[in-house]
């Protein structure tokens, strides 16, 4: 049988999921609503082309995780038509929140389920695993899918749109082959040392290492508001994503009392010229916030601007292992997030199909607070906070949100 190269990336989520496998905090699933004149074999289609160009869609796990076959699979096992359920509610739920297997399951799945034969309306789901897609390649997915819908629709030629994964991950091998891993243990001690990983968030029952049951509290920010804040970061020679890990640093500070702390992010790790491989290619990092000496918006972000500078040569070092490396207690981990993630994907623009992206979300998580935020083509800013409900109130989460909407909303006045 034919042997898949792995990534670094890719064995980590292995792990995760041989210790867990019931466990659905690595599923990525993604819904759209469709109506009007869908041709659902074209879809079928667009989907198995996907498939057909992407080898690292087809792998599949030996137990020990050490090695991964090429799934020779055909687009009948990966894309399933359901007519209408009795519960559609329920049917979507068993689809999304089902746990992959990753030694026997397709890792890219597509299901249409129909929701009204009177209104040809269906829901598309996408569902798939981060040991395989992550966050941009999601994106990827779908705008393959329905240009190359289109393509046959229009009978047109469409180029191809993925990277070779193949080639990327001896791209990848070779950056780890002149990787200095002594110079950057030494860089990830001094750059953490003193400072606690852990947040003292106001909780309603003792803190524990765990993946947490999660809910989620919304809101967004247009217009002006928007404007103001791309303003900001350009001001202070920055980007929205720093300016707003500022904030949300400052908040963090301001309900546990704690002038130290690290907060967690994750970077995209392909070189410009591979962005569009299929594949997860992510790895994580650190804030570090030090309020000891109350620095203004303008010192703060300054200072995180640096750290993203310096921490740029030493990001080939995976999470887990900094983790290790540092050797912190039971009780002083990592607990808060920032990500800027898909919270909603754009709608399939597909010719005579109105579709509409559904929220979906996750169910568990490791952290005990991560805020996710995410632009769309229209301008707007939409923010979600993920909260761990067995540790953490749901007024706490919402009155935590009224601030930092406070917050972006008077951004211009605060300093």
């Amino acid at each position: 049988m034919k042997i898949l190269p792995t990534s670094r990336y890719q064995k980590r989520f292995f792990n995760i999921w041989k210790n867990s496998p019931t466990n659905i905090v690595n599923n990525l699933q993604y819904v759209f609503e469709l109506s009007g004149n869908l041709d659902i074999q074209t879809l079928k289609k667009a989907c198995s082309l996907v498939l057909s160009q992407n080898k690292v869609f087809h792998a599949r796990f030996d137990i020990s995780g050490e090695i991964c076959f090429y799934g020779d699979y055909q687009i009948d096992s990966a894309f399933k038509i359901i007519s209408q359920p009795d519960n559609h509610q329920l049917e979507l739920e068993r689809i999304l929140y089902y746990p992959l297997n990753l030694c026997q399951d397709p890792l890219l799945q597509f299901y249409l389920v129909q929701h009204s034969q009177k209104n040809d309306t269906y829901y598309f789901i996408i569902k798939s695993h981060h040991i395989v897609i992550d966050g941009g390649c999601a994106r990827n997915i779908t705008k393959f899918i329905a240009d190359i819908y289109n393509s046959f629709v229009t009978n047109t030629v469409l180029a191809t749109k993925f990277a070779s994964y193949t080639e990327y991950i001896k791209i990848e091998q070779l950056q780890q082959n002149n990787f200095d891993l002594e110079q950057s243990k030494l860089f990830w001690k001094n750059f953490a040392a003193d400072i606690p990983l852990f947040v003292k968030l106001p909780h309603i029952a003792i803190p524990q290492r765990k993946l947490h049951p999660v809910e989620q509290v919304f809101f967004s920010i247009k217009g002006e508001t928007v404007k103001t804040l791309k303003s900001t970061a350009i001001k202070y020679n920055s980007t929205v994503f720093v300016v707003i890990a500022a904030l949300y640093g400052e908040l963090l500070s301001a309900v546990s009392q704690q002038k130290k702390f690290m907060v967690t992010y994750p970077i995209n790790m392909r070189p410009k010229t591979c962005m569009t491989v299929a594949g997860s290619f992510i790895n994580n990092i650190f804030f570090k916030f030090d309020f000891a000496h109350n620095p203004s918006l303008e010192e703060l972000i300054a200072d995180l601007e640096q750290q993203r500078s310096e921490t740029t040569k030493h990001t080939n070092m995976l999470f887990m292992d900094i983790l290790e490396l540092l050797n912190r207690g039971e009780n002083d981990y990592i607990n808060t997030g920032i990500v800027q993630g898909n919270i909603n994907l754009e709608p399939l623009d597909m010719i005579q199909v109105k579709s509409v992206p559904q929220p979906t979300f996750t169910k568990s998580l490791s952290y005990q607070m991560r805020l996710v935020y995410d632009q769309q083509l229209n301008g707007e800013i939409t923010f979600r906070l993920d909260y761990a409900t067995d540790e953490i109130s749901i007024e706490f989460a919402h009155e935590f949100m009224a601030h930092l909407h406070k917050k972006l909303l008077k951004i211009e006045h605060l300093y």
